[in-house]
């Protein structure tokens, strides 16, 4: 088991699986999946706290992906 933030993995994986298409819906019926999940598992994690860093994360993959097509 590693220790990491839920958000950003949720992040990377949304980004890599979903269009651009698809709806804001879409992501919170995700985002509170994957929190159900997490809390099935015993993870303590609030929810608004899961969406705040899932935001986060979706800025810095953006940002990291602009870098990676300008090599």
């Amino acid at each position: 088991m590693t220790f990491g933030s839920a958000g950003l993995e949720l992040a990377y994986f949304l980004s890599s699986a979903l269009s651009a298409d698809d709806k804001e819906e879409t992501v919170v019926t995700l985002i509170n999946h994957y929190h159900e999940a997490l809390a099935h598992e015993g993870v303590e994690v609030s929810a608004a706290y899961l969406r705040w860093s899932y935001e986060l994360g979706t800025v810095s993959y953006t940002h990291l992906r602009a870098h990676e097509t300008l090599r």
